[in-house]
C-alpha cells in the first residue's frame, strides 16, 4: 500500500515540478530580456529607470504571495479535508481581495503618483522616464496583480500545465510586444511598459479560458460576514513568501536609492546589468517550493503525514514495512521500543509519526509520563501501539 501511495505522490510531483519551474523561469526571464531589450532598443538611461521601479513589481508579487499563494495553501487543505465548500470560499475571498487590492492600487496611483516615484527614485535625469514607466505599471495592476494570483488557484485546481501556459504567454507577448511598440511605433519606455501590461491581458484571456473549463472544481459562492476570518487565516498561510518579498523590496529600494546617489544613472545603469544577471542564477530556485503548495496541502488536509515525506524520502519498500511509534507528544514521552507495531499506522498528529529508532528508548511503558500527552490529546495513554 505504502508502496503504490508513494509513487503515486512522487509521480504527481514530477507531474508539477516541471510546469511550475518553468512558471517561475519565464517570469524572471521575461524581466531579464525585457530590460536588455530596453537597453539595446533605447538606451541606457531607459534600462537604468526600468530598474528603478523594481520595487513596485516586488510590492505586487508581496500582495499575491500574501493572498494567492497563502489562499492556494488553504484550497489545498480545504480540499484534503473533502471540504469544498471552504474551498470555493477561499477562493472567491482570495481573488475578491486582490482585485480590491489592485483597484486600489490605481486610485491611488492617480492621486499619488509624484508621490510613488519620488520614494523609488532619488535622481532628477531618472525622474521622468521612472515616471513615465510607473504610471503605466500602476495602471496596469489589475492584470500583473490578479492574474498572478489567479495561477497559483489554477494549480492548486489540477491544472498545473494551464497556470504555467498563462505566465509563458504573458511574458512571450510581452517581449514581442516590447519590439512592437518600440521599433515598430516608436513608443520609447512607456512603449516597454505597455508590453509588460499586454502580456498580463493576454495572460488573463487564458484565466477566462479556466473560468469557461467544465472541468475545474473550483466556484464562487456567496460570502458571509462569518466567513470574513478566512481573510486572515490566508494571510498567515502566505505570511512567510510576503514578509521574505516585503524585505527584499525594502532591500531593493534603499539599494537602489544608495546606487543612484554614488553613481547617478550611469552607476544605476551599470547595476542593472549586475542585477539581471543575479535574477538569472536564482530563477531556478522557487520551482520545488512551489511545487509544494498543492500537493503538501492537500496530503496535510487528509492527515496523511507519510504522504508529505514520500516526495523527499522515496518510496517505502512493501516487503519491509517501516515499524512507527505514534505517540501523539513525541518528544515529551519516551515509548519502549518492544512495544511498537511492526504493522505502519498513522498519528492524528503530525509531531506524532516518527519511526521507532527516533524515540529515545526506555525500559517499560511507566516512562511514557500520562500528564503532558493527556494536554496533547485528551483521554489518551503515552504508549507505543
Amino acid at each position: 500500500m505504502f508502496e503504490r501511495s508513494s509513487q503515486l505522490i512522487n509521480q504527481k510531483f514530477r507531474e508539477y515540478l516541471i510546469p511550475t519551474t518553468l512558471s517561475g523561469i519565464s517570469m524572471m526571464l521575461g524581466s531579464i530580456v525585457d530590460g536588455i531589450i530596453v537597453g539595446f532598443t533605447i538606451n541606457a538611461q531607459a534600462m537604468a529607470a526600468v530598474n528603478v521601479t523594481e520595487p513596485i513589481v516586488l510590492l505586487y508579487q508581496t500582495l499575491f504571495f500574501l493572498f494567492g499563494m497563502g489562499g492556494a495553501t488553504l484550497v489545498a487543505i480545504a480540499k484534503g479535508q473533502r471540504d469544498e465548500h471552504k474551498a470555493h470560499l477561499i477562493y472567491t475571498l482570495g481573488a475578491g481581495i486582490v482585485l480590491g487590492l489592485s483597484v486600489l492600487i490605481v486610485i491611488l496611483s492617480l492621486f499619488f503618483l509624484d508621490g510613488m516615484v519620488g520614494l523609488i527614485c532619488n535622481n532628477a535625469d531618472l525622474f521622468v522616464p521612472a515616471r513615465t514607466y510607473s504610471r503605466v505599471i500602476l495602471m496596469g495592476a489589475p492584470f500583473m496583480l490578479f492574474v498572478p494570483a489567479m495561477v497559483y488557484f489554477i494549480r492548486v485546481d489540477g491544472k498545473p500545465r494551464l497556470s504555467a501556459n498563462i505566465l509563458l504567454v504573458a511574458n512571450v507577448v510581452n517581449l514581442i510586444m516590447d519590439l512592437v511598440y518600440i521599433k515598430v511605433f516608436g513608443m520609447g519606455i512607456d512603449g516597454a511598459a505597455l508590453a509588460t501590461v499586454t502580456g498580463y491581458v493576454v495572460g488573463f484571456a487564458l484565466v477566462i479560458q479556466y473560468w469557461l473549463s467544465k472541468d475545474r472544481t473550483l466556484r464562487l459562492v456567496p460570502v458571509k460576514r462569518e466567513d470574513l476570518p478566512l481573510i486572515r487565516e490566508m494571510a498567515n498561510s502566505g505570511m512567510a513568501g510576503a514578509v521574505n518579498t516585503l524585505l527584499l523590496t525594502v532591500k531593493t529600494l534603499v539599494v537602489n536609492r544608495t546606487v543612484l546617489a554614488v553613481g547617478g544613472a550611469d552607476g544605476m545603469a551599470v547595476f542593472a546589468v549586475c542585477n539581471f544577471a543575479i535574477s538569472f542564477v536564482s530563477m531556478f530556485n522557487s520551482g520545488a517550493a512551489d511545487t509544494m503548495v498543492p500537493l503538501v496541502g492537500m496530503l496535510y488536509g487528509e492527515q496523511d503525514w507519510q504522504g508529505i515525506a514520500s516526495p523527499s524520502n522515496g518510496p517505502t519498500p512493501s516487503s519491509s514495512p517501516p515499524r512507527f511509534c505514534p505517540s501523539p507528544c513525541w518528544p515529551a514521552c519516551r515509548c519502549p521500543s518492544s512495544a511498537c507495531s511492526a504493522s505502519p499506522t498513522r498519528s492524528r498528529w503530525p509531531w506524532g509519526s516518527r519511526p521507532c529508532a527516533s524515540f529515545p528508548s526506555a525500559s517499560s511503558a511507566s516512562a511514557c509520563p500520562t500528564a503532558p500527552c493527556t494536554t496533547c490529546r485528551p483521554s489518551s495513554t503515552a504508549t507505543c501501539r
